[in-house]
């Protein structure tokens, strides 16, 4: 978003440095083989103790260090377990489906939804296809706004006053660039922030 004057009063989109990733707000949790990527308070992050991811990812559900083959498949079917991918090449990227590039690609780990946050975070009192559906759902809607995370392009909006003070738009963080929705939000907020500092310096 570029910069927007009105009079005297500067409105800027700045990076936001210290928001928190918007995983740590979800209904569902991230099992990353990443070694040099956190994703917060739901994360499990994943050692590598064991020779392929699956089988990690099954050992951490199950709480059991010896899994045999038979039994990661058992659970792979039963669990609602969801591949992420990722591709960093300049920038990252995550998706739902293989990238296709050995080299700058491959599976970060896999979102999960236990039985129990299924009732709890859904409504939904047992795994079926529908239930696997509605996940699915979820997780795509959440993969924009983590990558905008990941990659650092989580903006606030500042506005410089005549004086030289700054203000911020109230309630307004945007992951990537902002939605029409947003600006609409965010223009609102100028226009607040001018008028209540007009009033509150008419007399000087």
């Amino acid at each position: 978003m570029e910069k927007v004057k009105k009079d005297e009063f500067t409105l800027e989109q700045v990076v936001c440095e210290d928001q928190e990733c918007p995983l740590d707000y979800a209904d569902i949790t991230l099992y990353n083989g990443h070694s040099r990527l956190s994703f917060g308070a739901r994360e499990v992050s994943l050692t590598g103790t064991h020779s392929f991811l699956e089988a990690e990812v099954a050992s951490r559900i199950t709480g059991k260090s010896d899994i045999t083959q038979k039994a990661i498949e058992s659970l792979f079917e039963k669990e609602i377990l969801i591949p992420v991918y990722l591709y960093n090449h300049g920038r990252y990227s995550l998706s739902l489906e293989p990238f296709g590039c050995e080299f700058d690609s491959g599976n970060l780990g896999y979102f999960h939804v236990s039985l129990k946050d299924l009732k709890e975070y859904f409504s939904i009192q047992k795994r079926t296809t529908k239930s696997r559906a509605a996940v699915l759902a979820y997780v795509k809607d959440l993969l924009p706004t983590l990558t905008s995370w990941l990659n650092g392009e989580v903006y606030e909006y500042e506005v410089t006053q005549p004086d030289g003070e700054y203000e911020y738009i109230s309630d307004i963080i945007t992951y990537g660039e902002p939605t029409a929705e947003d600006l609409e939000c965010i223009m609102s907020g100028f226009e607040f922030i001018i008028k209540s500092y007009k009033e509150k310096n008419k007399h000087v």
